[in-house]
This record gives C-alpha cells, sequence and structure tokens, in this order.
C-alpha cells in the first residue's frame, strides 16, 4: 500500500513537470512553428500522459476485495467470544493501515469504532469504551471495501461480539481493542421493535442467545493461541507444512502486526 502511494506520488509529480515544460520546449518559435512545435510536444508525450493519469484516477476509486467468510454458529458466537455487549458506536470510524506481522510490506486497512458499551452480557471489557475493529476502510487516498465487513453508525444501538486473540501473527497489533467476530456475523442491531437483528441478514437474534450458559463462561485468554497452535501442528502431521514452516508459523504467534498509517 505504502509503495503503491509513492508510486501514485512520483506520477503525479512526472505528470506536473512534464506540464511545466511546455512553455519552455517551444521558446524559439514564433507564430505557427511555435504552435507545431507544441503540438508535436504534447503528441508525442500523450500515451505517457495518458498511462499516468488513467493510473492516478484508478488509485483514487475504492478497491473491492472478496474474502472466504468462515460461517459461524450461533453456539460459536456465544462460546467463542472474548466478550459480548450492548452499546453505541459513538466514536469513528477510523482508518488505519496494517502492515502484517511476518511479511513486510503487506497491508490491510481497518476501521476502528469507540464502543460505549450499556450492558456486559459476557466476558471482562478493558473499558467502558472499547476499540472495535472492523475490516476495510479509507486512509489517505486508499479505500478498501471487504464483502462481509459491515458498517457501523452512530444512530443505532447494537449488540456485538468481539474477540481478542491475545496473540501475534498476521494482522494482529497489540494493545487494547476487540476484533468484530465473524465480521458481520457478530453485528446484530436494535430495531424500534426492540428486536435485535444481524447488519447483514436481518435475521433476529434467537431469544435463547441471551440466555445461553455460554455467558456465564470465563474467556480464556489463551484459547485463540492454543487453538492456533493445534492447526499449525495438524498441518505439520499431515505433510501439509515442513518443519522449518512449522517452526516458523510457532514464532509468528509472538511477533505482531504494526499500525503503519493512520487516517488524518
Amino acid at each position: 500500500m505504502m509503495d503503491r502511494m509513492k508510486c501514485g506520488l512520483r506520477i503525479v509529480t512526472s505528470v506536473l513537470a512534464l506540464l511545466l515544460c511546455l512553455p519552455a520546449l517551444p521558446a524559439a518559435a514564433e507564430g505557427a512553428a511555435r504552435e507545431k512545435a507544441v503540438a508535436g510536444f504534447l503528441e508525442s508525450h500523450q500515451l505517457a500522459m495518458h498511462s499516468s493519469l488513467g493510473y492516478v484516477a484508478r488509485m483514487l476509486q475504492p478497491v473491492y476485495i472478496h474474502t472466504s467468510l468462515a460461517e459461524r454458529s450461533m453456539d460459536e458466537l456465544l462460546s467463542d467470544s472474548t466478550v459480548i455487549a450492548t452499546g453505541k458506536i459513538t466514536g469513528g470510524p477510523h482508518g488505519v493501515e496494517i502492515e502484517h506481522a511476518t511479511v513486510p510490506g503487506l497491508t490491510r486497512i481497518y476501521s476502528e469504532y469507540d464502543f460505549t458499551i450499556d450492558q456486559v452480557l459476557k466476558g471482562q471489557p478493558y473499558a467502558e469504551t472499547v476499540s472495535v475493529r472492523v475490516l476495510g476502510g479509507s486512509v489517505g487516498l486508499f479505500t478498501e471495501v471487504y464483502d462481509g465487513s459491515p458498517q457501523l453508525n452512530q444512530e443505532d444501538e447494537y449488540l456485538l461480539f468481539l474477540v481478542n486473540e491475545n496473540c501475534g501473527g498476521a494482522y494482529h497489533t497489540e494493545g487494547d481493542y476487540y476484533r468484530l467476530f465473524g465480521q458481520v456475523q457478530g453485528a446484530y442491531v436494535l430495531g424500534e421493535d426492540a428486536v435485535y437483528r444481524n447488519v447483514g441478514t436481518g435475521e433476529e437474534l434467537p431469544g435463547e442467545a441471551l440466555i445461553s450458559p455460554h455467558l456465564e463462561e470465563e474467556p480464556d485468554p489463551d484459547y485463540y493461541r492454543e487453538k492456533q497452535l493445534e492447526t499449525y501442528r495438524g498441518n505439520y502431521e499431515r505433510g501439509m507444512d515442513s518443519l522449518e514452516e512449522y517452526k516458523e508459523n510457532v514464532r509468528s504467534l509472538d511477533q505482531y502486526a504494526k499500525i503503519v498509517k493512520k487516517a488524518d
């Protein structure tokens, strides 16, 4: 993402420099000779200008990205969430660009929302107002739109299923924040009829969800680390990964992604 932005700025600079050269190139010519020189200059550079400006135009357009969304059952949402709470969005979205923990230069844009909690149904939030990170958003000239990621607004009240893996790898950064569990699957908005409905499908939140025994469970802070370790071990034992790849994957759980840019 950073390289793309630098490239775009270089192209804009080049085009501007090209245009600034126009008066100087045919300065010695007069009248028709000058006009002919200008026309020849523009024609010879037309392809480069169109190509450069075309790239800049594409750079300014949103990028739509398809991701594979693992389907989450209501039981999974209830059992695997770190925090389940109702409340309102009181700030955001604030765009952040995050660099992958182990692949330099590979970035994604996320939106961070301030979520002020009214009622905690499960877990122990780190504060009354917490940061909720959702895939997709805008930073500078760039916008990434991911299917399966909802946009939250400050007029509505939500019931959110939140998770913090408490380990590194991928796009997990250090610090206090939560991810929306299952992306759009983990967000329910309160309707005028006092019923929570999923923001993506419109399906009602099952009544039994609010009395589930999972709500009384104490989340295990190492649950996601152990779950990821189990996946890595399974891949190695099935021959999908070499021993070196397995060791590298294990090490990645202690390597954290970094926020490289924030929206102004």
